[in-house]
């Protein structure tokens, strides 16, 4: 089976064509890349399931940057991570989940065991005032990230796969952690449609145009 993560589906979206090349070589090894910012990352998550005990992150942080050399940047990782916190502290919702593995249905024109597109969302939280919020985290802003494909399907699968909620009880937000920006979305019932009819042009585009067909 061929996996379409979630976090490509802007990518695969803008350039189709291209983008089933990407596909084809899925099983090639690629080498890993642990850099600044998956230290950030695996830091987080390991602030909220430590009950955010921020001492032992801390020390967390420090011993797996003391493998870069670079100073500089390994203080600017630790200034992110210091704003997380307190913008954490600050909005005060309690963390529901982390690491959380979701799928896009697909339709049923597509044959079973062929492809699936799937990802993690870092941080689901508890409203307090009611609904939940899903939160990404990504290293610089994207322009434009409200337009994602993915964000409205996040949106929806949460609501009535995970959570057995309401659409309009759950909201899609984003962490950008060098510009420490912070902001969150609502879709509606016509723009998550919207997305469903693109992400499935996106599957004819890839070449999954009925049960028999696959990437050609």
């Amino acid at each position: 089976m061929i996996r379409l993560p979630l976090a490509h589906l802007q990518e695969a979206k803008t350039n189709p064509e291209l983008y089933k090349q990407k596909l084809r070589s899925t099983s090639e090894k690629r080498p890993s890349n642990y850099g600044y910012f998956n230290v950030l990352r695996d830091t987080v998550l390991k602030y909220h399931a430590s009950s955010e005990n921020i001492v032992s992150t801390r020390s967390y942080l420090e011993e797996k940057l003391d493998k870069f050399k670079n100073q500089r940047q390994c203080q600017a990782v630790v200034d992110q991570f210091e704003w997380y916190v307190e913008e954490n502290k600050r909005r005060s919702w309690p963390t529901f989940q982390t690491r959380l593995n979701i799928t896009i249905p697909t339709p049923g024109w597509i044959k079973a065991n062929t492809i699936i597109c799937s990802g993690q969302i870092p941080r689901v939280d508890m409203i307090p005032s009611g609904g939940y919020a899903a939160w990404l985290f990504r290293k610089k802003e994207p322009d434009g990230w409200f337009n994602e494909l993915r964000m409205p399907l996040i949106q929806d699968v949460l609501s009535k796969s995970v959570l057995g909620v309401r659409p309009d009880q759950v909201y899609v937000g984003i962490y950008c952690f060098e510009e420490q920006y912070v902001d969150q979305r609502q879709y509606s019932v016509d723009e998550i449609a919207n997305a469903y009819t693109e992400f499935y042009d996106l599957l004819k585009a890839l070449g999954y145009s009925g049960p028999d067909e696959t990437i050609n």
